[in-house]
């Protein structure tokens, strides 16, 4: 009796990894990609931008605090070019109206570092079924 093939899991998403800590990008790259998804990186907003433009992304994972262009800035102009692209902010300098401005401009869920990597998962699955 021959053994079943393993089926690779299903989730054809493309997660944009934003982050200019690479320790940061490599574990996220890791959750995500064990979870089935394909993860693509940048190291600075800009970088980010011109991904997002090239098309394919479906959901980014956004620093706040990057060399080049902030997260904040991202945000702002990922409204223009990609309204309905959901982000999750991810930061470690966190605060009440950092959050509060990620949120009014349109971030999907607002995460602090060090962040659990069960709730990255529950919280990138949730915004995928919205």
């Amino acid at each position: 009796m021959s053994k079943p093939e393993k089926t690779p899991l299903s989730n054809k998403h493309t997660i944009l990894v934003v982050d200019d800590d690479p320790e940061i990008v490599t574990l996220l790259s890791k959750i995500l990609l064990n979870e089935g998804y394909n993860v693509m990186d940048a190291q600075n907003g800009r970088k980010a931008l011109r991904k997002v433009e090239k098309g394919g992304i479906d959901l980014v994972i956004l620093d706040l605090i990057m060399p080049e262009m902030g997260g904040i800035e991202v945000l702002k102009r990922l409204g223009d070019i990609a309204p309905k692209l959901p982000v999750i902010v991810l930061t470690g300098h966190g605060d009440l109206q950092t959050a509060r401005e990620a949120m009014m401009l349109g971030a999907y869920e607002y995460i602090t570092k060090p962040f659990d990597a069960d709730f990255v998962k529950a919280v990138v699955k949730k915004a995928f079924k919205k």
